[in-house]
């Protein structure tokens, strides 16, 4: 026994459960109070006195309670360190992994969190870095300001993101996290760390509710079943939910199989197309009518949802001024300024004309990064900002529009060139000339004299021999020079200059050709050609894309993966639509990622953290 003690601090309690602190899916609390669980085995095994600010399984004590507990247990006997634990939320589903927060004038509370920080970079969620606490700004936590010793708080992932919400809910993910608390105290403690032999799984979770899809409901969550179904029992139409949404208690007798129910065929349909549905029971007095409505509303403006409208030129006024707008306000001004904001790269989430929450803090971040007075009303000064960089006068480069192009900056993120057809001279392939098969996209550009240029397909690098090799399609010179072909349609580039996308055929005259990794738009239509990695495919990533219609040749860079800058990158299937959207009669994506590198005359057109080098290029060259 090390005699050193310990706090952990459950976040929040029983009787705290979503909206207000959770998702429908998960109550915070479920969270917190399964890792403080683990935590307090594992630290006990290694030595440790621990205490509970509250206890397991309990309503919500007060902060106020809490922090006077730890105060008054500090001055009976020493105390270490304080670990609160949490489960963080977003209005920007987009949002996720983990961060820990100290107070920012204790020493020991920011060593807490340096040692937190190296073990939590061991999950397998976004690591975000740490964060100082600080009196009246939003990271003014009680449980870090008034509690003495000092401590760290820690969100350990975004209960509104559907990839850390599934680790959240994981056994396995909160056994990770109750390691990484138990490896941060004994370190700070000078405790050698003694791994447990087994750890107890966490316990199935019983949720009383009128039905699973109304957490508004919820009287509570409970680990055991027989209290569960007792505290159903008090109250007229409640029933007992496990962790999968499956009604327990009262039982239901099955008649059928479910995938003679009516609705099976819809869902399997709409899972065929990319819509992922979640919830697969077919036993909720629900009607027709009913479901339909709910797929509406998801599907509704599914391309503005994520990547805003169709590109604006520079110089379009888009905003005119008609009165406030603050929350609660509706209308097409709100929907206007809602259009405005997204391509500006401040995320109100589809603009329905309707200011609610994620609308209001997009107005105040927005008047935040320009100078303006953060109230989140939409008067004349905000309008006047919003137009003047609707106007030209952006951070971004200007737009260059002549005869032979134009470039276009629609939102934060992205970047077009737009070519009449009967501008360009040619347009090739342009394979890297370095021993490594790898060449930055401006020294190829420098050596090649190209007009415009943009890295082109996917490749991999062979660690035995240092080289790269491409994973399209790519013809140099008759020569073929793939490891693999992700698709077979892609832009041909012929000898007497003309060019076209479509599948592959060699023929005599062909020069160069790149298959989409994957191919985007087939005849004006989406079609998702090609094989790629889940992650690569449904993650938001940086993305390159080539694209043309009858008229025009387009270039794209969506810059991502900076979400707090406003860059979120995005999907293939957004790309895809994207893509359409500008007009784009076919498309393929390029490597994108870190890849992504769009330039004109030497010149950087997009944001990108770093210069990578890669194995191929497209350039363009301009009568």
């Amino acid at each position: 026994m090390t005699n050193k003690r310990v706090v952990i601090d459950i976040g929040h309690g029983n009787n705290t459960y979503p909206p207000s602190k959770g998702v429908p899916e998960m109550a915070e609390f479920e969270f917190n109070n399964a890792v403080g669980k683990l935590s307090k085995q594992m630290l006990e095994y290694n030595g440790f006195e621990i205490l509970l600010s509250q206890p397991c399984d309990s309503n919500e004590v007060s902060l106020r309670n809490r922090v006077n507990y730890i105060n008054n247990e500090n001055k009976k006997k020493k105390i270490e360190c304080v670990i609160s634990i949490h489960a963080d939320y977003s209005n920007n589903k987009d949002a996720n992994g983990h961060w820990v927060f100290y107070w920012h004038n204790s020493n020991g509370s920011k060593r807490l969190a340096q040692i937190w920080d190296k073990y939590g970079r061991e999950l397998p969620n976004k690591h975000r870095g740490i964060v100082e606490s600080r009196k009246g700004s939003w990271t003014d936590f009680m449980i870090l300001r008034e509690t003495h010793p000092y401590g760290i708080l820690i969100e350990h992932g975004f209960m509104s993101n559907k990839e850390d919400l599934k680790l959240l809910l994981s056994d396995e993910f909160r056994q990770q996290c109750s390691i990484a608390i138990t490896k941060t105290v004994c370190e700070y403690c000078g405790v050698k760390y003694k791994e447990m032999p087994t750890i107890k799984q966490q316990e199935q979770w019983y949720r009383v509710r009128t039905s699973w899809g109304d957490a508004k409901s919820q009287k509570g969550a409970y680990s055991n079943l027989d209290n569960a179904i007792a505290e159903a029992k008090k109250y007229n139409g409640y029933k007992v939910y496990n962790e999968q949404g499956e009604q327990v208690y009262p039982a239901i007798k099955k008649e059928e199989d479910e995938t003679k129910h009516w609705a099976y065929k819809h869902y399997q349909n709409l899972n065929k197309k990319g819509l992922n549905i979640t919830e697969t029971r077919f036993d909720d007095n629900i009607t027709r009518g009913e479901i339909f409505k709910l797929l509406d509303e998801l599907t509704k403006d599914w391309t503005q949802k994520n990547i805003g409208d169709a590109p604006i030129k520079e110089g379009d006024n888009v905003l005119v001024y008609k009165g406030l707008i603050k929350n609660g306000s509706r209308g097409q001004s709100v929907k206007e300024l809602q259009q405005a904001l997204n391509k500006l790269g401040y995320n109100c989430g589809v603009a329905d004309g309707i200011a609610g929450n994620k609308t209001i803090t997009a107005i105040k971040n927005f008047q935040r990064n320009h100078g303006l007075s953060v109230d989140g009303i939409a008067g004349q000064a905000t309008y006047n900002k919003i137009n003047q960089l609707l106007g030209g006068k952006t951070e971004q480069p200007k737009s260059n529009t002549n005869k032979k192009y134009e470039i276009l900056y629609p939102n934060k993120q992205t970047t077009i060139v737009k070519i009449p057809r009967s501008q360009i001279k040619n347009i090739d392939v342009i394979l890297a000339n370095a021993k490594s098969n790898r060449e930055t996209v401006g020294n190829m550009q420098k050596r090649t004299g190209v007009d415009f240029i943009i890295n082109g397909g996917l490749f991999w690098s062979d660690k035995k021999t240092g080289k790269s090799h491409s994973l399209n399609l790519l013809i140099d010179e008759y020569k073929q020079n793939n490891a693999g072909i992700y698709s077979r349609h892609g832009l041909m580039v012929y000898r007497d200059g003309s060019y076209k996308f479509d599948w592959y055929k060699w023929t005599p005259d062909l020069k160069d050709m790149i298959g989409g990794s994957p191919t985007l738009i087939i005849d004006g239509k989406i079609k998702i050609d090609g094989k790629l990695e889940n992650s690569l495919q449904n993650n938001r990533h940086p993305r390159s894309a080539i694209g043309m219609n009858d008229q025009y040749f387009f270039i794209v860079a969506i810059d991502g993966r900076k979400a707090s800058q406003g860059l979120y990158g995005m999907t293939i299937n957004e790309l895809a639509r994207y893509m359409q959207s500008i007009g784009c009669k076919y498309a393929l994506n390029l490597d994108g990622g870190y890849s992504t590198r769009l330039m004109h005359d030497g010149k950087l057109l997009n944001k990108v953290p770093e210069n990578r080098p890669v194995h191929n290029a497209v350039g363009i060259k301009l009568k």
